[in-house]
């Protein structure tokens, strides 16, 4: 399998921060023989073997393998004709060596395949103490490079393309591998292989000097030896850089430098420094039919492969199973919750009774009439009263005897707040009550004024000073209710507990709501994380894949990217399922009521979320090139769906603008309709399609995205 580089040019990046990889390489490939390319760190040997696996496209110049161009289905490459071994590891740390073996053997269908992986185990000494049953990850580096070398053979493939396979791998088996090398190509079997060690090149049939993009020349070593008069290949390279640069620099030369070089450019466009002897001749190679990896041909092996890693991760997932279940206990016990333990304040000018002793409520010589004429008193430590029927697991009093040091407290944070008792608060109250009684005699504004309340609280705590605005109200009227009963003043108690009366009391702005925080926010929480967990389940396995080279590899065997996606999904659907499950036997144990059927259909509505977080997820991987870069678009998904989504705040309060944009978000419209399931035992007709569409198209629309883009800008 003969292959042709012909003046190929090769560049990355845009703009200014374009550089070139290749320029102007020219080379050739004979069938049946080792090809090894040397040269330093960034001289353009992986950039070679990736425009050979149609990773990369060229700028100009052209690339044919076997008289056709990489890519092309009848050649196979990517596919079953060309095993690859990239620089990265690439295989699966949590398999052992026989099993990922027997992976990529299903992938490409290779028949007797168990004693295929028997062969190439004993072949790369992986078969001895019980390595091929060793999980990768518990292996040496060298021992790790075998297994990836090996995943390259076991099909038996018609191009071998390795970058670098000996690094780390100790004399003898790098003997052993050359050994077995030639005699592959002895075979028939094209090897391109790419090293830093000079003398092992020695052992190919050409070697090609590679420097700063470019072909310094290329030959067989032992011609190229014969001709220099040299008995070092290593000397002969530092020679060529010699010529073209001779600085002191090149003098401390090693080919295993990451120096920059320069030569002459040869101008990409121009004439190939081939002659025309040097043209593919037409091969004698046996036509063999190529039958790529389908679509339905490697579910089965993708499937095996992924359940096998969701078995060997028990704990982790078994953790991303229960993570619902944990984050909304969580939730509920933490949110809406009422408060407890608060620090406050309290600077009564009224009265300097104990406010550690309860006092007792004393009957006034008064009766009805004497209420009614206004002729009577309710004392002169009515703050006392109101003071100690604080509930104590709520506020933590603290007693001040002025405003300047509680506020100096709360300044501080020593005190959530204080509250503030006037020196005649009873007697303001006293006449509040007669201004109930002939709303035709009021004093004035200054005897309301004598009947507050005045609170000062941390401006952060909002929520403080509702609950205590709420409390004090409630140890007021606790107060005129002990004092009624006592006094047999009943008229007294029903003027004193509507809620005009306390509400001017203390002068509040607060609503009982009819349902917790928490409990109004459950539905949409719900409904969000088991769109988000999957999504970020999924761009993480995904992601883990691409960055340890399995994706690339994957690519270079052919099999369809679509494939990987929908298999990926489908063995995730089991930690789904799991979640799902525990999502829907809380909201059966917290919301009894729920009739079975509703919560049924909220399993459809949850499991729809869940498939548009997954294909969501892989997306976001295909955008990215890193974990990091992961975890910031996720963020930039999840916040603005949180607040936008109305779970904490109603949408109509929304500007128009953003409105718009949460009525095409996936999660708005369900959480509207788990909102009415789990509250109201009822299925929301209104927005009902929304929320089982938008899901519906966000998974499709994703999927196709992910699958564009991937075709746009590869595996990367």
């Amino acid at each position: 399998m003969d292959i042709v580089f012909d003046n190929v040019c090769l560049s990355y990046g845009r703009g200014k921060k374009r550089f070139s990889a290749l320029k102007g390489v020219s080379l050739r490939v004979d069938r049946g023989t080792i090809y090894g390319l040397v040269g330093p760190s960034g001289s353009g040997k992986t950039s070679i073997l990736s425009c050979c696996l149609d990773l990369n496209q060229p700028d100009s110049g052209s690339v044919s393998i076997a008289g056709k161009n990489p890519g092309d289905q009848d050649l196979g490459i990517p596919g079953p004709t060309v095993g690859y071994m990239p620089q990265e590891l690439s295989v699966h740390a949590f398999f052992n060596p026989r099993e990922i073996l027997h992976y990529y053997g299903q992938i490409f269908n290779v028949q007797e395949l168990d004693s295929r992986v028997t062969t190439v185990l004993g072949l790369l000494n992986l078969d001895r103490d019980g390595l091929e049953q060793r999980q990768i990850s518990f292996l040496s580096g060298g021992q790790k490079r075998r297994v990836s070398l090996a995943c390259a053979m076991v099909h038996n493939p018609r191009l071998l393309i390795l970058d670098e396979p000996t690094v780390g791998v100790d004399p003898l088996l790098r003997r052993a591998i050359w050994t077995e090398l030639n005699i592959l190509a002895t075979s028939g079997t094209t090897v391109l292989i790419t090293t830093h060690y000079l003398q092992e090149v020695a052992s190919a049939s050409k070697v090609g000097f590679l420097r700063d993009g470019r072909m310094l020349v290329e030959d067989d070593p032992q011609k190229l030896m014969s001709q220099r008069n040299e008995t070092s290949l290593e000397k002969i390279f530092l020679d060529l850089c010699l010529v073209e640069d001779p600085s002191p620099s090149l003098l401390s030369f090693s080919v295993e430098s990451g120096d920059a070089f320069e030569l002459k450019p040869l101008s990409c466009g121009s004439a190939s420094s081939f002659g025309s002897s040097n043209k593919p001749q037409p091969t004698q190679e046996r036509e063999e039919l190529v039958v790529n990896p389908s679509f339905g041909s490697v579910l089965k092996p993708l499937i095996r492969k992924n359940m096998k890693i969701l078995q060997r991760h028990t704990v982790l997932l078994s953790f991303q199973a229960i993570l619902p279940l944990l984050t909304y206990i969580m939730f509920l016990v933490c949110i809406g919750r009422p408060l407890h333990g608060l620090d406050l304040g309290v600077v009564n000018e009224e009265s300097a009774c104990d406010p550690q002793e309860r006092t007792n409520l004393t009957c006034l010589s008064m009766d009805l009439q004497m209420v009614l004429d206004r002729d009577y008193s309710l004392g002169e430590d009515v703050s006392c009263h109101v003071i100690v029927n604080l509930d104590p697991h709520i506020f933590h009093l603290k007693h001040f005897q002025s405003f300047e040091t509680a506020k100096e407290s709360v300044i501080l944070g020593k005190a959530h707040g204080f509250v503030q008792f006037p020196s005649d608060f009873s007697i303001g109250l006293e006449q509040r009550i007669a201004t109930l009684i002939d709303m035709d005699n009021v004093h004035g504004v200054d005897i309301l004024n004598q009947a507050r309340i005045f609170v000062y609280m941390d401006a952060s705590s909002v929520k403080v000073l509702a609950s205590l605005q709420e409390h004090l109200l409630l140890s007021l009227q606790k107060f005129f209710h002990q004092y009624g009963e006592s006094c047999h003043l009943e008229p007294l108690i029903r003027m004193v507990s509507s809620p005009g009366i306390a509400l001017h009391s203390l002068n509040p702005e607060f609503r009982h709501n009819d349902y917790d925080l928490s409990e109004l926010m459950f539905p949409g929480m719900m409904t969000l994380l088991l769109n988000l967990l999957p999504m970020a389940l999924t761009a993480d396995q995904l992601m883990t894949d691409k960055e340890a080279g399995l994706l690339l590899r994957d690519f270079v065997c052919r099999v369809p990217f679509s494939a990987v996606i929908f298999t990926q999904i489908i063995c995730q659907l089991v930690v789904v399922i799991v979640q799902l499950v525990s999502s829907l036997i809380l909201v059966v144990v917290l919301f009894p009521t729920t009739s079975f059927g509703v919560i049924l259909f909220a399993g459809f509505l949850l499991f729809l979320q869940a498939c548009c977080g997954m294909a969501l997820g892989a997306f976001i991987c295909s955008l990215c090139r890193s974990r990091d870069q992961v975890i910031q678009v996720g963020m930039a998904v999840v916040m603005p769906a949180f607040i936008v989504s109305g779970i904490l705040w109603p949408r109509s309060t929304m500007p128009q603008v953003l409105q718009v944009i949460s009525a095409v978000i996936p999660t708005t419209f369900a959480c509207d309709i788990m909102k009415s399931i789990i509250l109201n035992n009822t299925v929301l007709v209104n927005g009902l399609w929304k929320a089982i569409l938008l899901p519906l198209v966000g998974t499709v629309t994703f999927f196709f995205a992910c699958l564009f883009m991937v075709s746009r800008v590869g595996i990367k």
